[in-house]
Parts: C-alpha cells; structure tokens; sequence
C-alpha cells in the first residue's frame, strides 16, 4: 500500500469557506453548460488538500470531480472555470435583492409556509459580503453597499445579532462597508440596535474596534453618527481611545464613515504613566 504524503487526517474545510464555495458557483457544477445542482463535491484545484483557500476550491458534480482527478480537466482549466464563475454580474446582485425583497414580503404574509425574514435577510448578507468582497473598490461593489444600505432603511428592526455579526465582523477584524451598514441602524433604529447587546458581543468576540464603535454610539444615544464620531478623541472604552484632530474627520469621514475613527484607535496611556 502506498505511503501517504499527508501526516494525520484530512483537515476538514472551515464552514464559511465551504459556504463561500457554494454560493459563488451558485450551489450549482462550476463547469459552464453543466447545471448539475444534486451530487455536488469541492475539488482543491491544486489538489493538495490541505490548501482550504476559497482560491483553491470549486464546487463540481461527481462526473466532473472524476474528470479533474484522472487530469481529463486540467488545473488550468479548472482556474479558467473558477475565474469565469468569480465575474461580477451587476444584474444578478440587483435579482438577488429582489428576490429578499419577495421573500421579506412573502414572510409578512399570514401564510403557514411563510419563511423567515431574518433568515432570508441572512442569507442576502452572506451574498453581498461574499460578492463584495470580490468587488472592493469598484462601482459595482458600491452598488451592493448601497443596496445593503436600502435593506437596511427598509427592514432594520428584522435585522437581528447573527444579522449584524454576518455584515460586520471579519474574523478578528472588521468590514468598511458593514461598519457603515451599522451606523445605518443605529442612527435610523437606535432602540432595537442598542437593545441587542452589540458591545459586550464584539468584546467576546474579540474584536476590540468593534466593541469601541458600539460603546460610543450607545454613549451618545441622541446624537448622529458624525457628531458621535467626533466626540472620540474625548472617549476612552476598553483600553483604548481615537487620536485626530478635527481636520482629519473632515477629510476622512465623508470616504470612510465610521471606519475612520476606527483606524487612529490606538492604546489609552494610563493617566500615571502620562
């Protein structure tokens, strides 16, 4: 029996990853002209299987995961496939919102198959932040922010912690646009926003900007999100504080929102050592 070159077991790909894998292909063979959508598997383009990078993997039917295998589809190949599958399609991302919209409505009706508004509301996020991520920069990935931005105006008390977690955090760090998407709630949907417990979330989750953010909207409950950001260099929260002058935020704030208060959070000085 021939010796492995792997050492242990077969490192299992992470959920999100394999979730971001799905949605890209559509939950469908990333083959063009296959359409298969039932005995899907993910094939490592590379094929070392402890290379889980969302770059590495696409999602095949079994006819094709044998065909890349036995080198009938090559690597190459396979890379051509994933690039055509990673295009940005404006029109698909303004049908994907339309059809939230269909399913939000269809939740609100009194029917007893009705689905769930968060859940649908959910899911579009995992859309948008997947295929935002591909867009960073791009008009069109200002037009997923801003229909992020209307989901929001129109359904923010459907928006709930595992809603607001999806759209913001990034592992340990955080989305520019979902912080934006936050402000959003707590400027036009304060109460529900505050009553969900944002800043001792972000803290357990270990994602310190966040728990700032949240801590000095809920300090300045009255006030919009520009003058709250503005009060930071004078607002101190878990070790840290903001450092700019006002010249900064003028510049700053109207490209990055919220963020930028964000990115001069530096370690508060204890008054002993100033």
């Amino acid at each position: 029996m021939p010796e492995s070159k792997y050492e242990g077991p077969r490192k299992a790909i992470p959920a999100e990853i394999a979730r971001a894998v799905k949605v890209e292909a559509g939950h469908q063979c990333a083959i063009r002209g296959c359409g298969e959508h039932t005995y899907l598997e993910i094939h490592h383009i590379n094929e070392n299987r402890e290379d889980n990078s969302l770059g590495n993997l696409i999602l095949l039917c079994d006819k094709h995961h044998k065909m890349s295998h036995a080198n009938v589809i090559d690597r190459k190949s396979l890379k051509e496939y994933k690039k055509l599958i990673s295009l940005p399609d404006i029109d698909d991302l303004n049908r994907r919102f339309e059809r939230l919209e269909l399913l939000i409505s269809s939740s609100n009706a009194d029917t007893p198959e009705k689905p769930s508004t968060k859940n649908a509301i959910n899911l579009i996020i995992e859309e948008a932040v997947l295929l935002g991520n591909r867009l960073r920069g791009t008009y069109e990935g200002n037009q997923v922010a801003q229909q992020l931005y209307s989901l929001i105006r129109a359904h923010g008390t459907e928006f709930d912690l595992t809603s607001i977690d999806l759209m913001v955090r990034r592992g340990e760090s955080y989305s520019r646009v979902g912080l934006s998407g936050l402000s959003i709630l707590y400027d036009e949907f304060y109460v529900h926003t505050q009553k969900l417990g944002l800043v001792n979330h972000f803290k357990l989750k270990d994602v310190p900007e966040l728990a700032y953010y949240c801590a000095l909207r809920e300090n300045y409950p009255d006030l919009s999100d520009w003058v709250a950001c503005s009060k930071a260099p004078s607002f101190s929260f878990g070790g840290y504080i903001a450092m700019f002058d006002d010249y900064y935020l003028i510049s700053k704030y109207p490209n990055r929102g919220p963020s930028s208060i964000l990115d001069r959070l530096v370690p508060e000085t204890p008054k002993n050592e100033a």
